[in-house]
């Protein structure tokens, strides 16, 4: 602008000496003034060249009320959307420049929630820098989220699995014929294993190189990680044991992901574990955050402006209980987040205690579960579930020779625990984790804020883990937020915990409150029988559990952003007509959870363990009860706040998915060790327009467009062999199990075709008329208390099917490892001849 400036003033000066026509003066003028809006342009675009001295000030508090909530996400128009993704692929690829050059890395990608109140790239740029005081370099990209969900191109292969029912006609039938009653086959549609591990030697070099507090904290765990990084480094392109010695001591897996709409990237949590010996038996097991675009590349340097619930006055509970709503003011202040980086989690870990038993304990996160939740403050936040060894004063032996009742020996106990942890607050110290502790760093330093997790009054067993997560969407409708969080505490003999997670009902911030004695802890929800036992079998638990009531309304509400022509309106509106037609048929007062658990097979043909997926079906019912003088009242929703029944009405035995599977030890076998598929989290399932991509065009050249099929699309998170992150996009799910058919005839096994459930097939979507056959979800008989002589016969199938699988998977690759070792012998010996 100063060049412009300097410009001008010459060519005025220029004007005034010579003798210039009044035509020419006019037309320098208007060539300077389409150059000053060219530049204008230019300065406003999406990567900020600012000059804050002339910015105009504005209100340095955002605030929003309680009636006035978040406003919907609005996406920019796929042009837009395609424009700005080629500037962040060009900064991502100048910044891996900059590190193979051991540049110093300065270039950020800073996002915005797509409801930040401001919504201009330079008012951004002057609450980031004076409000926010933050530093921005003018390379530095900044924006306000506009990038939408997608669902990337891949090629699909259809795959098979039974699913078992707890069908109560079949009581008195024999076990052996009735598995194969209560079986129907489904078919899906599955992508391959897409590998989304990151590079270890990269993520350890950062975490070397940043020294911050948490690394400090456990370094003494991995004391050799620098001379491991400079040999691997020093052994690019050789052959040498040492180019492997990252690959040999570190592994990453277990990764669970979500989107995060109002910043348009899939967040992941996974494992880095450090050990001396192989995966499976680790030393220091820590938690990596980090982020990916709608396209699965992989962001580095991305600072996401978050909400900070401790900065903010009051929840916004957006209550409407009696018709009275309490309308509560809040202010909504923001801070920054850095990814990727290692989650500073509180774990109690003791070196001296691991040498003493050499090696044989580990301490770290295990098995960490993200999921977004809606908050009491009005916004989406992710939490963590994860286990972790610690340990509790059992007791203290008092000295009988000393009068002194203060003094006397501690005695600890270990345990396996569930916590919670909110990712994006914090606490000071470890006060509710380590009941003593003298060492400075448990005391002082910055953590992620957690809660540990226990049945009602405080009980837990030595080791709980394998709880599946779930979510009521009913409950958020009703009070605005989630209130509580729920667990499948165990598959066999169902029983299901119910946690609370407000800030009002956790806050454990206080160094006083150690035992969170005055905390409302978890209850019991449901139990099949309330006999204090607790077996939880070879079911396991495995992914979160997806609320398919939820998933149809998120469909129906994305629908309404979509333009309001008539002829988009009337494609979208049809697609309308088929999610509303299955929610009629649903029962008003039920709620419907699919997720995927996981059997363990302990030497059953192949290998000492065998784990794969096993997809469930739980389903509420709630029925309205009633008083002497009145009956209970039901929500706008038609749900009744009566007693609430839940049932697993289906287990699958093990899903193959078609992926190529992975030996535990790479130069051996798939049946030496382990064969392990697991399921971690469920990325996102959604309901889709086959056809979306050839709406906008179609409209706009006026194109016949016919009535579009839906199809689902579920991202599954799964670990290989321990030391794996894959995902696998699976099609047409939904389709298939709201298509299961109760009235089934399969008198014989010769009619299995009678049962064959097609989801994920070309030309099958929701809108098709197998939404219209008649579903066994739609019934309203599902849940019957008086006869519980069949609780678990379908878990009993579907783990006597997969011990099946395991037996002709194992049997299968003896055969063909048999005939590849006759073609071997035969080629030696035509070479020996």
């Amino acid at each position: 602008m100063e060049k412009l400036i300097k410009s001008t003033t010459s060519l005025l000066s220029l004007s005034s000496s010579r003798k210039i026509s009044i035509k020419h003066y006019k037309s320098i003028i208007s060539i300077l003034f389409i150059i000053s809006l060219i530049l204008i342009i230019l300065t406003t675009t999406i990567t900020v060249k600012y000059d804050l001295e002339k910015f105009t000030p504005f209100t340095t508090t955002i605030s929003t009320t309680s009636n006035k909530p978040f406003k919907p996400f609005k996406p920019s128009s796929p042009k837009q959307q395609d424009k700005l993704q080629q500037e962040i692929d060009q900064h991502q690829l100048d910044n891996n420049n900059n590190n193979k050059g051991n540049k110093k890395k300065d270039k950020r990608i800073i996002i915005f929630p797509n409801n930040f109140p401001l919504i201009k790239d330079d008012q951004l740029v002057k609450y980031y820098t004076e409000i926010m005081n933050q530093a921005l370099n003018p390379q530095d990209l900044i924006y306000r989220n506009r990038f939408d969900y997608k669902i990337p191109q891949f090629s699909y292969s259809t795959q098979q699995f039974e699913l078992f029912s707890d069908d109560i006609n079949n009581n008195n039938e024999q076990s052996s014929s009735q598995c194969s009653k209560l079986s129907n086959q489904i078919n899906i549609k599955t992508s391959r294993a897409i590998n989304k591990n990151g590079n270890l030697r990269q993520i350890l070099t950062r975490f070397l190189q940043d020294d911050g507090p948490y690394f400090q904290e456990f370094s003494p765990f991995f004391p050799n990680l620098k001379e491991q990084l400079q040999l691997s480094n020093n052994n690019d392109n050789n052959d040498d044991d040492n180019d492997d010695i990252i690959k040999k001591h570190w592994y990453q897996f277990i990764g669970s992901t979500v989107w995060l709409q109002q910043y348009g990237v899939h967040l992941m949590i996974s494992r880095i574990i450090y050990t001396e010996k192989d995966q499976g038996l680790p030393i220091i097991s820590l938690a990596y955050l980090q982020l990916f675009d709608r396209n699965w590349n992989e962001l580095n340097d991305v600072e996401l402006i978050i909400p900070d619930p401790k900065s903010n006055s009051k929840p916004n509970y957006n209550k409407d209980n009696n018709n009275n709503k309490e309308n509560n003011d809040k202010q909504l202040k923001y801070k920054s987040i850095i990814y990727p980086y290692f989650a500073p989690i509180p774990i109690y870990h003791n070196i001296k205690q691991l040498k003493k038993n050499n090696g044989r304990q580990f301490y770290g996160v295990e098995d960490p579960r993200i999921i977004l939740i809606q908050n009491e403050f009005g916004y989406e936040e992710p939490i963590i579930i994860y286990n972790s060894h610690h340990r509790k004063i059992s007791k203290i032996d008092h000295d009988n020779n000393h009068d002194n009742d203060q003094e006397g020996k501690i005695n600890f106990k270990n345990y396996r625990s569930l916590f919670i942890g909110w990712l994006w607050q914090t606490q000071i110290g470890k006060f509710n984790l380590e009941q003593l502790s003298d060492i400075d760093y448990s005391k002082k330093n910055e953590y992620i804020k957690i809660k540990q997790l226990t049945r009602p009054n405080n009980q837990q067993n030595l080791i709980e883990k394998n709880w599946s997560l779930f979510l009521n969407h009913q409950e958020k409708l009703i009070d605005g937020y989630h209130s509580f969080i729920y667990f499948i505490y165990q598959f066999k003999n169902l029983k299901i915990l119910k946690c609370p997670i407000t800030t009002t009902t956790t806050n454990n911030n206080k160094e006083n409150d150690n035992d969170n004695d005055n905390d409302n802890g978890c209850q019991w929800e449901y139990q099949i029988h309330d006999d204090n036992k607790f077996d939880s079998g070879y079911l396991h638990g495995g992914t979160e559990l997806i609320n398919i009531n939820e998933i149809l309304e998120n469909y129906l509400s994305s629908t309404s952003t979509i333009s309001s022509s008539s002829s988009s309106s009337s494609i979208f509106g049809n697609g309308k007509q088929l999610i509303n037609s299955i929610k009629d048929k649903l029962p008003s007062n039920r709620q419907l959870w699919i997720g995927f658990a996981r059997a363990a097979m302990k030497n059953c043909g192949c290998g000492e363990k065998m784990y794969r997926p096993n997809m469930v079906i739980l389903i509420k019912d709630t029925t309205t009860t009633t008083t002497t003088t009145t009956t209970t009242s039901t929500t706008d929703s038609g749900f009744g706040f009566g007693e609430s029944k839940y049932k697993l009405t289906h287990v699958s035995s093990f899903m193959d998915l078609g992926i190529e599977i992975l030996p535990w030890w790479e130069d051996q076998g798939l049946c030496k060790g382990n064969n392990v598929v697991i399921p971690n989290g469920i990325s996102s399932w959604t309901i889709e327009n086959e056809n979306e991509n050839e709406i906008e065009s179609k409209l706009k050249s006026k194109s016949k467009l016919k009535v579009n099929n839906l199809m689902d699309y579920l991202i599954l998170t799964i670990t290989r062999r321990d030391a794996t992150i894959d995902l696998v996009y699976i099609k047409g799910l939904l389709n298939a199990l709201l298509s299961l058919n109760p009235n089934h005839n399969n008198n014989n096994n010769n009619n299995n075709n009678n049962n064959q459930i097609n989801g994920g097939g070309d030309g099958d979507g929701i809108g098709k008329s197998s939404i219209f056959k008649s579903s066994i979800f739609f019934h309203g008989n599902l849940i019957n208390d008086d006869d519980d002589s069949n609780i678990n016969k379908n878990i009993d199938c579907a783990l006597q099917y997969s011990h099946k699988y395991c037996q002709i998977y194992g049997e299968t690759l003896k055969i063909e490892d048999e005939f590849q070792n006759k073609e071997k012998q035969k080629e030696k010996d035509k070479g020996s001849e």
